[in-house]
């Protein structure tokens, strides 16, 4: 089984909120030495999304999966930020 960090990415954050459209967003906030890519974020939700499924962790809710780098505007928290 793949997870984050077997993909050279690390996990920082996870939200669960509603989106304007009403639904449900589980949004993967990732980050890496040297940035995070539109392919690491692609290859991330192909390996996570069939577990979260399988999981029945969300139970009968659907939701969308994003994962995404922190961005510029970020908030530094973390010793390794400074």
């Amino acid at each position: 089984m793949q997870n984050i960090a077997n993909l050279g990415c690390e996990l920082v954050e996870v939200t669960y909120r509603k989106n304007k459209f009403g639904e449900m967003d589980l949004t993967l906030y990732v980050n890496k030495d040297g940035g995070v890519t539109l392919d690491d974020c692609e290859r991330i939700s192909l390996a996570i999304d069939p577990i979260i499924e399988t999981s029945g962790i969300m139970g009968d809710e659907e939701h969308n999966l994003n994962v995404s780098s922190l961005g510029a505007d970020w908030p530094a928290s973390l010793d390794a930020d400074f």
